[in-house]
């Protein structure tokens, strides 16, 4: 490093020194994975020999530039080591990893604009070393639209870095460009390996601490020299654990997937990260905030009337199946329940209830006030709606050609009304009067002659 003193030159050997130390046992992402250190040192090289820098406080933090965010290291630690001006930097350029991934990478764009410099140097710098790696060496799991998508994501983050330095932007744009080209054309190959196992990590009493992937099996005993995850580091310096291996499982997204759906279901004391949504165990046809009302008691109709308090009103219960309809209604899948929006439009429509349209339309106080939609076979039912009726919409309740109605709703945005969703009913209580071609049911002690 041309220019430089010995004291500037001493500062930036040890912070390289403190990085390797602080991401000691961590590995970049990728088939055969290189060490982690090797991500910082190439974003300090790039600095200094494609962007001409040679200011001593960028350089250290370019290489410092993830020890707080995934590491132990601390801003308090940085400055205190390295001074004022690196810890400012470090900060600019590190997210705050409680926030959700996908919050994070919205906030770069928003806030490169107004980084300093320097941040927006080493900002640069990184994206070209990330960009780099994600073309050449993909993570195994990443497929070759998200590998389009990041880089994409990271011309966004770097049109705002646009004046901070001409030599890197140049280089930037001559990666991205050459990237876009080889995904365009497939994309660097993975090479396929069968060799995909997930490894775990059980206490003496049997508890799972630990549940990882890796491509190798080598992979389940790298922990046991040290890694980033200091929870599974005091665990395993007491030397009381079991190690586990399950696989191999042909293939990346296999083991990811199995390792996924074991930390969701374990809940594993020291697993930091849990794992993409689709593969973790979740409640079967409801909505992940009503999982509690699952193990609550069945419902009998008499519950359902009585949790409506002193309004009591007769009910209309829909049974919705897995059949999607022409009129592009869809089907309810429990394993992937569609939106409020779609079960709604479900089932408010369409109903044979034009013979009691013009008693309810005299009459509102006998018509139904809560529209139930159900789903599941007999002795396995579930509420997934339930919504309040418009006891005076009868009269201009929307109706098809053929007749049939859409049912007047008063909150059509509340599917919860008297928090009766994610309940399941106990079947043999009910028995069913009113069908259609649609599969819609009234019970019969809910029609306005044997009104509740």
């Amino acid at each position: 490093m041309a220019g430089i003193s010995g004291d500037d030159l001493a500062l930036v050997l040890r912070a390289a020194s403190f990085s390797a130390e602080r991401h000691r046992g961590q590995l970049r992402k990728g088939l055969d994975p290189p060490p982690y250190i090797n991500h910082p040192l190439e974003v300090a090289s790039i600095l200094a020999n494609v962007g001409g820098i040679s200011d001593v406080t960028t350089l250290v933090a370019a290489l410092l530039h993830d020890t707080v965010e995934d590491t132990s290291a601390t801003p308090e630690e940085l400055g205190q080591q390295f001074g004022p001006g690196v810890r400012a930097l470090v900060e600019e350029v590190t997210d705050n990893k409680d926030l959700d991934k996908a919050v994070r990478k919205r906030l770069q764009i928003e806030h490169t604009p107004s980084l300093s410099v320097a941040a927006k140097q080493i900002k640069l710098g990184d994206k070209i070393c990330n960009m780099q790696d994600v073309v050449k060496h993909p993570p195994t799991d990443w497929s070759l639209q998200r590998r389009r998508d990041y880089l994409d994501w990271a011309a966004k983050v770097v049109a705002g870095c646009r004046g901070a330095n001409a030599a890197l932007e140049r280089h930037f744009d001559q990666v991205l460009s050459e990237g876009r080209d080889a995904l365009e054309a497939g994309g660097a190959k993975v090479p396929a390996n069968d060799e995909h196992y997930v490894y775990l990590y059980r206490d003496y009493r049997g508890r799972a601490r630990y549940v990882g992937y890796g491509r190798q099996s080598e992979r389940a005993r790298s922990h046991l020299g040290g890694s980033h995850n200091e929870g599974l580091n005091a665990f395993l310096a007491d030397r009381e654990y079991r190690l586990e291996i399950a696989g191999p499982f042909g293939d990346a997204e296999t083991g990811l997937a199995v390792e996924t759906a074991l930390i969701s279901a374990l809940q594993p004391e020291f697993n930091i990260d849990p794992g993409a949504s689709r593969w973790r165990f979740r409640p079967l046809g409801v909505p992940l905030q009503f999982a509690e009302r699952q193990v609550a008691s069945e419902l009998t109709l008499d519950d359902v009337l009585e949790a409506q308090g002193n309004a009591r009103m007769p009910v209309i219960f829909v049974i919705v199946s897995g059949i999607d309809f022409p009129d592009s209604r869809v089907g309810y899948d429990p394993a992937s329940p569609p939106s409020d929006d779609q079960i709604r439009a479900r089932v408010e429509a369409w109903w044979q209830l034009q013979r009691f349209v013009p008693e309810w339309g005299a009459q509102p106080e006998s018509s139904p006030g809560l529209l139930v939609g159900v789903n599941g076979s007999p002795g396995g039912q579930t509420i997934i709606a339930s919504l309040r009726i418009d006891r005076g919409g009868w009269a201009d309740a929307q109706a098809d050609s053929g007749g049939l109605l859409r049912i007047p709703l008063l909150d059509p945005a509340d599917l919860d009304a008297f928090s009766l969703r994610g309940r399941r009913i106990e079947a043999r209580r009910v028995k069913w009067r009113l069908r259609d071609s649609g599969g819609a049911n009234a019970p019969r002690n809910d029609l306005p002659e044997r009104a509740a």
